[in-house]
């Protein structure tokens, strides 16, 4: 009776190990199976597999696939490839990740994959269907919400002659009041950013911006031929115009040039050349420029001449003679004889007009004149400004004996405007050569035009 007792509780004890094993076994499988599940479903995981997916769409040049380029990217590039600059930095060194501060919310999160230099991309993540698990565990299914390239904004602004762009696609950007003009632009991390001047030399801009430019300036004549490298239209490089003082009162009456400010920025070059300007003046011969500081020319070039034919239709040295010996009263005729090679109004011809009928002529001394009158004429620094504009320098020195017995030398040293200009009312086109002004030769620089000292 003992011995079947015992057999029947040895049995019960063998069995009731064999339940507890096996639900312990259970359990322990069950845990392995969760805690297996809980370590697949942690956001890092979820991270790592799209690292891993990224660095292999960047090998195959697909790495859009997996990075969506935002509309507005694509916009700026013109495409909808990721540029190789970009992509190469998922291919040269290890990725690794970090949870961005303050992502962390209830059910969603954020992680930052960068490489050894640089924030690459952001994927953002949301938990679902949050349990717990045999009381203890508490665990969600986290997914990939978003995997997005790393945009940074772009703010510059760069002289209105430098064209920016990007992939080969002109951006447009904002002028401002001071000549510049504004880009603001969101842009990949790495986004090469293609500065151009007018000269066609091209900069990339990647990871800073540049803020300063070369600048070439100079300033021409307006009727001096400009030209740039590069450049088809100086026009627009132009800054701004200025008129040429001596030229201020023939301009009302014929087309005269102006003084041309011409201010160009550029890309500084390696070599710190500067881009090749060419000058051609007035007579149509090449000036060479200086290797320093800014080339500025203010005045035609000259020959040493005039064209015989030209001396003889204007009647320059009859002109200057007539003019010297109006101004002592010794021309025959007196204003009208000299009134016919003037423009009638114009200043010059008040000088005239006041001078015949005012009261200073009645003190010119009395004189009488050498035979001939004149020597030392020199006619000289002929300028052809156009077809209907020249100038040239007279001087001659007229031999007078006054009433002491005194020898004087009257010298006439002037600078004369020729204008052919129409003065009749006929209805007809009669134009001739006329004088429109005279300045002193020995100080023309400063004088505004005028006849001034006659």
């Amino acid at each position: 009776m003992k011995k079947t007792i015992g057999s029947k509780y040895l049995i019960f004890l063998l069995a009731y190990m064999v339940f507890l094993f096996a639900v312990s076994a259970f359990f322990l499988v069950r845990v392995y199976f969760l805690l297996k599940g809980f370590e697949a479903s942690q956001p890092e995981r979820i991270v790592e597999r799209q690292i891993e997916l990224i660095r292999e769409s960047a090998k195959k040049g697909e790495l859009e696939k997996v990075l969506p380029i935002p509309s507005e990217m694509q916009a700026i590039l013109g495409t909808d490839k990721y540029p190789d600059d970009f992509t190469k930095e998922f291919l040269g060194g290890d990725l690794t990740f970090e949870q961005k501060i303050g992502s962390y919310g209830a059910g969603e999160t954020a992680y930052t994959v960068k490489n050894s230099k640089k924030d690459l991309v952001t994927l953002k993540l949301r938990s679902t269907n949050t349990r717990t698990e045999m009381i203890v565990f508490t665990c969600a299914d986290w997914s990939l919400e978003s995997a997005s390239a790393n945009m940074t904004v772009s703010e510059f602004a760069v002289p209105e002659s430098i064209s920016v762009s990007i992939n080969g696609n002109k951006l447009s950007g904002t002028p401002d009041e001071s000549g510049n003009v504004k880009y603001s632009l969101n842009v990949f991390s790495d986004t090469a950013i293609e500065f151009t001047d007018a000269f066609g030399y091209t900069e990339k801009q990647i990871g800073s911006i540049r803020n300063t430019f070369a600048s070439l300036t100079f300033t021409v004549p307006s009727n001096f031929k400009v030209a740039i490298d590069g450049v088809d239209d100086p026009e627009r490089i132009k800054t701004g115009t200025a008129p040429i003082s001596q030229l201020s009162y023939v301009s009302e009456y014929t087309e005269v040039p102006t003084l041309c400010e011409y201010s160009i920025v550029y890309i500084p070059r390696q070599d710190d050349s500067k881009p090749p300007v060419t000058v051609i003046d007035n007579l149509g011969e090449q000036i060479q420029l200086p290797t320093t500081g800014k080339l500025e020319i203010r005045e035609q070039s000259a020959l040493p001449t005039v064209p015989d034919e030209l001396l003889s239709e204007a009647g320059v040295l009859e002109f200057a003679e007539n003019w010297s010996l109006f101004m002592t009263n010794d021309l025959q005729g007196g204003l009208g004889s000299i009134s016919g090679d003037l423009i009638k109004d114009s200043y010059l011809y008040e000088v005239a007009y006041k001078w015949a009928t005012g009261v200073d002529r009645t003190f010119t001394s009395i004189h009488r004149l050498y035979d001939p009158p004149f020597e030392d004429e020199r006619i000289y620094n002929y300028v052809r400004y156009s077809d209907d504009l020249f100038s040239c320098d007279v001087h001659l020195v007229k031999k007078m004996r006054i009433a002491n017995g005194l020898d004087v030398d009257d010298v006439l040293s002037k600078r004369l405007f020729f204008v052919r200009y129409d003065g009749t009312n006929n209805g007809k086109d009669d134009p001739k050569w006329v004088v429109a002004d005279m300045i002193g030769t020995e100080d023309q620089a400063k004088h505004n035009g005028g006849e001034g000292n006659a």
